[in-house]
């Protein structure tokens, strides 16, 4: 699940409006692939079995492509890749993300450029203080960590440590104040003993991310995962361990939503609400579309596609209800 909304792992890892024509009723907001393919051998993804390894697309043709929608009436773009921190090293160049964004910046002035699908070994400290300087780039990272146990983070393929994750994540928050991070996790995998599963927790508790979503590993033809000689978790067992972080996430972001009642934010209005009592709805710079946080806006004069002052009167667990200043 991905904050209550159903998520499926092992194939391109992109919101469902990126799998169809965009559609007419958000022309304010486009995804821009920067990449194809990924170069990670995670034991549990075909990912780099489907799509192979990552191809770059070079920032000039990224930039025009970025300026042909923004002619088109974009006001948000969000960048998305198999691998977004990995950008540009398969070019054998100077250009890398943070290059990328510095020319999507100065080519365009799309005022809000979201980052999705970031692999934690690559997050830079040139990355961190654009974001951290530049308001245009959304402070919001999605890094998918997969776990927080030593143990299963081997088994899994995904290098680096529990303590490296805790030290990137003290980083990423102390360089860019006010971050909203998502993570994805995987429960269940081969050789995941409670043991491990605490320690998941444990790690989820003390990090408070704003959005966590978690689904439960499966056999995917061709992953090294299915020929690893560990016990398999029962699935009803990963169901409880699913039920468990996905009830303690949803208290954290509840108390993260509550934290925002009485301050104003910036929110896009992504739609006019079927609901007599809601006048749109939208999200903060902290909530990517579709996957993230929904702001109701019960007062208020505004239009799809506009970036209003909303002062916020109310909070649910995914839900945030505020009028337009």
């Amino acid at each position: 699940m991905t904050n209550g909304r159903p998520y499926k792992p092992g194939r391109a890892n992109y919101p469902p409006v990126l799998l169809r024509k965009r559609d007419a009723a958000f022309r304010h907001h486009a995804y821009l692939k920067i990449s194809e393919g990924c170069n990670r051998a995670c034991a549990f993804c075909a990912i780099p079995l489907i799509r192979g390894k990552q191809v770059s697309s070079s920032i000039n043709d990224l930039a025009e492509e970025a300026r042909q929608l923004e002619k088109s009436g974009v006001k948000e773009l969000t960048l998305v890749a198999q691998d977004l921190s990995s950008y540009g090293l398969d070019l054998h160049n100077s250009e890398n993300l943070t290059s990328l964004l510095e020319n999507l910046l100065k080519k365009t002035k799309i005022p809000w450029i979201r980052l999705m699908y970031l692999y934690p070994e690559h997050i830079t400290d040139d990355l961190l203080n654009l974001m951290a300087t530049e308001p245009r780039i959304c402070k919001y990272i999605d890094m998918p960590i997969q776990h927080a146990s030593d143990k299963i983070l081997k088994l899994m393929r995904r290098k680096g440590t529990q303590k490296d994750l805790r030290n990137l994540i003290e980083k990423i928050r102390v360089k860019v104040s006010g971050i909203s991070l998502r993570t994805t996790l995987l429960l269940g995998f081969p050789g995941e003993t409670h043991e491990d599963f605490e320690e998941l927790m444990r790690f989820a508790d003390d990090i408070q991310f704003e959005h966590l979503g978690a689904f439960i590993w499966s056999p995917e033809e061709g992953t090294s995962a299915i020929k690893l000689k560990r016990e398999r978790v029962p699935e009803d067992v990963a169901r409880l361990r699913l039920n468990a972080l996905t009830e303690r996430s949803e208290e954290i972001s509840l108390e993260k939503n509550e934290q925002l009642i009485g301050k104003t934010v910036e929110v896009i209005l992504d739609s006019v609400a079927d609901e007599s009592e809601f006048h749109f709805y939208g999200r903060t710079r902290g909530d990517a579309f579709e996957v993230d946080n929904v702001v109701r806006i019960l007062e208020g004069n505004g239009s799809v596609g506009k970036i209003c002052k909303v002062k916020i009167v109310d909070a649910k667990e995914h839900e945030i209800d505020g009028v337009i200043l």
